[in-house]
């Protein structure tokens, strides 16, 4: 006979509770709570019935109650599933739905297959986001929100730096680029200001699912990052330049490996489109390096790097012979994101 969710947890604690290599304190639900990674009032809602284990949850308390083994760690997951929401059928990409038509509607299927633990998702904003506060397809920022709550990585890159660094670089208050004409400017000024509203607004929207889900709102927190490039006074102008484009990169688990995807998020005057990008003009190796060194550190890791001496100490040891001749601060967390972080940890 199956053991009731409260039983199941109580075992669990008690057991690793008695364990001598543990430390910690589990003898109040607060306790038992942050040991999780959760909330207590949502844990006792769990514990009650009034709410179902989610699946990034179930594995999260699986890896936590039983951290040292591997095949205890699968059984207890699948206990644990039973008292969660039916498993959902990823979206599966066929040659006619997501490579031939590149139809807009593919966004919700890419965002379903990447919401789970272990998946990471890189986008290039060199035009402005389409899912920001002022955009067309403003709802696909909830799309967004719950593949990060669910467990996926989305790191945002802006490769233009911020209207911050230029300001204080040149002096004046005025936002120059040491590269670029007046209407590049202005055009890059804006791109700047509405990407720093997007990860807002796609942080919003992953912190409501969260909670929904009983997910402590500081670990998603974790899952989504803004970089954008570092002082563009010691980098050469191709660092720049290229503007016009949003790329998407994902790894994606599938078996005992990755699959490696780029997307492209093209707007045209009558409608936008979603496409796959084909391997002959979009090779992953090439579009994953462009993403260094988040992709190396996260691969790593298993998780963003979440402050510039991280971002730096990857590039100077994985990336240090791909990027010898430059310095080690090509990207740099946005203060949007650590001041957001910061508000969320206090």
């Amino acid at each position: 006979m199956n053991r009731p969710l409260s039983k199941l947890l109580d075992d669990e604690i008690q057991r690793l509770a008695t364990d001598p290599k543990f430390s910690g304190n589990l003898g109040t639900l607060q306790e038992q709570a942050d040991f999780l990674g959760t909330t207590k009032s949502w844990l006792s809602r769990l514990r009650n019935g009034k709410v179902s284990l989610s699946n990034v949850l179930a594995q999260q308390f699986a890896a936590r109650l039983r951290p040292e083994s591997g095949p205890e760690c699968a059984h207890l997951y699948q206990e644990l599933r039973k008292f969660g929401e039916p498993e959902t059928t990823q979206h599966e990409p066929t040659l006619q739905s997501l490579e031939d038509t590149g139809d807009i509607r593919n966004v919700e299927g890419f965002f379903d297959r990447v919401g789970r633990l272990d998946t990471l998702v890189c986008v290039d904003y060199r035009d402005v986001p389409r899912a920001d506060p002022a955009g067309k397809y403003r709802s696909y920022a909830v799309l967004a929100g719950q593949a990060i709550a669910a467990g996926g990585s989305f790191a945002m890159f802006q490769p233009f730096g911020s209207d911050d660094h230029k300001r204080e670089a040149n002096g004046t208050g005025e936002l120059k680029s040491y590269y670029h004409t007046q209407n590049v400017r202005a055009y890059l000024g804006n791109l700047i200001r509405r990407v720093r509203h997007a990860y807002e607004l796609i942080l919003a929207e992953a912190l409501k699912t969260a909670n929904e889900m009983g997910v402590r709102p500081e670990e998603v927190a974790k899952r989504i990052v803004l970089y954008e490039r570092g002082d563009l006074a010691i980098y050469p102008p191709n660092f720049t330049t290229g503007v016009l484009s949003r790329l998407f990169y994902a790894e994606v688990p599938n078996k005992e490996t990755f699959e490696r995807e780029v997307w492209e998020w093209v707007a045209s005057p009558r409608r936008d489109f979603f496409i796959r990008r084909d391997e002959s003009s979009a090779p992953v190796d090439v579009i994953s390096e462009q993403f260094v060194p988040v992709v190396s550190f996260w691969q790593d890791n298993h998780r963003l790097p979440l402050t510039d001496e991280e971002l730096a100490s990857n590039m100077q040891t994985a990336c240090k012979e791909l990027y010898a001749q430059l310095p080690a601060q090509i990207w740099v967390v946005s203060e949007v994101t650590k001041q957001a972080r910061a508000a969320i940890e206090n």
